[in-house]
């Protein structure tokens, strides 16, 4: 039987069970494909190269938010902070604090919301080994005693602490009441809170939330309103405060105690 062959491509005749033997008659042509070893080599080279380069490209994302920092172009934190390592962000709704809406933070002045206030950075205060002061943007104060540790504060905390302050300014009475220690007392001064007044202010320009107010159609009052009860691109707080727990200043500090110190910080920024 004939057999028809065209660049690796075999053509052959189909014959119907009637035709079996039947030289002269002609032949019905059926199209069959001969495999191609390089063909599939080639595809499955470019299915296992396509799958590494997936792989890598994961492996490449994954390292560099391990190494986000002052060196890292795509997740940069532009100066060092010994916490930079356990950023991580999540999505929060925030609320406006008008009526009943209030936290407790918002709440008349009591032992309650004070130590709810308190509870946010009483532990702000951190030690940090030397190899970490070294990579500091500036120059912080050796703790004596306590092998080699250098003492620091998260700002967020500070911040915290400022804005703790600015409330208990509000209720001046309230406060005279209270047995607080002269350094508390002076916190409420109108230097003190003055300083945390623009210490606020920087900190909320330099982090600047780009997050939205959007406006909505009130039936009540019939009229169009802004509404802060939106959701926002959050740094993960719990995760900076387990940071902040985990460092938290346990040797002695005397402020009062000159402390040679030959650590050498580059300056960054004067």
């Amino acid at each position: 039987m004939a057999t028809a062959k065209h660049e690796g491509v075999d053509y052959r005749p189909l014959m119907s069970s009637s035709d079996e033997g039947l030289d002269e008659v002609e032949p019905r042509w059926s199209l069959t494909l001969n495999p191609s070893p390089w063909r599939d080599r080639a595809i499955v080279a470019i299915f296992v190269i396509q799958t590494l380069l997936n792989v890598l490209l994961i492996a490449s994302g994954l390292y560099l938010y391990s190494r986000r920092g002052p060196s890292n172009p795509i997740f940069p934190q532009l100066t060092y902070s010994p916490a930079q390592n356990v950023l991580s962000f999540n999505v929060h709704k925030f609320y406006e604090g008008f009526g009943e809406n209030i936290t407790i933070y918002q709440k008349e002045p009591s032992d309650d919301v004070d130590k709810a206030w308190e509870d946010l950075y009483s532990f702000g205060i951190s030690e940090i080994p030397r190899s970490t002061a070294e990579k500091l943007a500036n120059k912080t104060y050796p703790l004596v005693g306590s092998g080699g540790n250098y003492i620091v504060e998260l700002d967020v905390f500070h911040q915290l602490h400022c804005l703790n302050t600015l409330r208990m300014a509000l209720s001046p009475e309230y406060y005279k009441k209270k047995n607080l220690t002269d350094l508390e007392r002076s916190f409420l001064e109108p230097p003190h809170a003055r300083h945390c007044l623009d210490a606020i202010r920087q900190s909320l320009t330099c982090n600047a939330d780009i997050a939205t107010y959007v406006w909505y159609w009130d039936p009540r009052d019939e009229m169009v309103k802004p509404t802060g009860n939106v959701v926002h691109t959050c740094k993960d707080y719990d995760r900076i405060v387990q940071w902040a727990k985990e460092h938290h200043l346990h040797s002695h500090f005397d402020n009062k105690l000159y402390v040679e110190d030959d650590l050498e910080i580059p300056i960054i920024y004067a």
